[in-house]
């Protein structure tokens, strides 16, 4: 029996961390990868490794020390959840200041995430249309969207997230495996040249 509830409490915090840290730092989603590629660099290897230093970066230390917050401030039983418990953690442990600062920075960081994923999904129009998209209409969708997201009730949104990133990233593996000899050489290539220098 212990075994057992062991095995599902594992299995449920594996799976739900997991999905929020794929929503956190789009590992493997095959999107950022459509921020990489405007950069400016000799190899995309290079460019591959800043994206491998971005996970970590958000995922190892922004993550892990609001999970340590959250752990040692005691307002993980207050029933907060999501981004109030951050906040709750944060104003426990830092001061009054605190929940201000955060909840400033939530919403700078809503609207990079709302201006990031448009510019995405206008570069997925272009990719398929073969031609520039309208602004208009992308804004309108993007409009519809942020509207929709902020009326439905968040625990469908989780789901209907969670299945969308599922099918990415399913998408995203499946086509990395395709090209994976081409991967190799161009980072056989930046990193033989590396060594050179």
């Amino acid at each position: 029996a212990l075994g057992g509830a062991a095995g599902v409490l594992t299995s449920g915090a594996v799976r739900y961390g997991v999905t929020r840290g794929l929503i956190s730092n789009e590992a493997g989603c095959g999107t950022a990868p459509i921020a990489h590629a405007g950069a400016r660099v000799k190899s995309p290897a290079v460019q591959g490794i800043w994206g491998i230093f971005e996970v970590f970066v958000d995922t190892m230390l922004l993550c892990t020390m609001t999970a340590l917050v959250i752990l040692t401030s005691g307002v993980r039983t207050t029933g907060e959840e999501g981004v109030m418990l951050a906040v709750r953690a944060y104003g426990a442990s830092l001061g009054k200041a605190a929940a201000p600062i955060l909840s400033l920075s939530i919403l700078f960081f809503a609207f990079a995430t709302l201006l990031c994923w448009s510019h995405y999904g206008a570069e997925g129009l272009r990719y398929l249309t073969g031609k520039e998209p309208n602004a208009p209409p992308v804004a309108a969708g993007v409009f519809a969207a942020s509207v929709c997201g902020a009326a439905f009730a968040p625990a469908f949104l989780w789901e209907l997230t969670d299945l969308v990133i599922a099918l990415m990233a399913l998408m995203n593996v499946a086509a990395l495996f395709a090209c994976r000899r081409r991967v190799i050489k161009e980072t056989r290539a930046a990193f033989g040249a590396a060594k050179k220098n």
